[in-house]
């Protein structure tokens, strides 16, 4: 609700210019695979050679890629029931390094000595319709599906006289060879 006064000088309209809005920080490639496993080729998103109505739709693509979830540990030991499988969760798996690799565990061996996250289910069915449509359209067996994130720097690095490892460095997930 605006106020009469902001009415009567024609500043009514909250207008929101794109220019308003910094990109990203998320980016995401696929690498594509003939039948042999071999590199065809691989294509960037957001696509910097793209119109910008395209462009637009690959960032919000790309933002849409970046959300992840946490996986909370089971509170205890489960057993399964008498000849059924133990439940699996896929989560992110990594080292110390910024490399990111999806894993399916059985719900038990959850670590629970730091957060562990995991994709959406809205993200993985992006990724595989993405790869999907991407070697149907190239002529590809299967591609590979690699998101670049950048993590935003908070204010404090500015207090402190060297910057921590990795700031400034790519958070990339992996989301493995997805089929044709």
């Amino acid at each position: 609700m605006n106020p009469a006064y902001v009415q009567g000088i024609k500043l009514a309209q909250s207008y929101h210019f794109a220019s308003n809005h910094p990109e990203s920080g998320i980016k995401f490639e696929v690498r594509l695979k003939d039948e042999a496993g071999q590199p065809m080729v691989t294509l960037r998103f957001p696509d910097p050679n793209a119109n910008p109505w395209v462009r637009h739709r690959q960032l919000v693509a790309a933002q849409w890629l970046g959300f992840d979830q946490l996986v909370p540990p089971r509170p205890g030991e489960a057993l399964p029931a008498p000849n059924q499988a133990v439940k699996t969760v896929v989560i992110w798996d990594g080292g110390a390094d910024m490399n990111r690799h999806l894993r399916e565990v059985p719900e038990h061996l959850i670590p629970r000595d730091r957060p562990v996250f995991r994709p959406t289910d809205w993200s993985l069915l992006l990724a595989r319709s993405y790869v999907r449509y991407l070697c149907r359209t190239h002529g590809a067996a299967s591609g590979e599906f690699v998101r670049r994130t950048r993590l935003p720097v908070g204010p404090d690095v500015l207090a402190v006289p060297e910057a921590p490892p990795g700031t400034y460095e790519d958070l990339v997930a992996h989301y493995g060879d997805l089929p044709r």
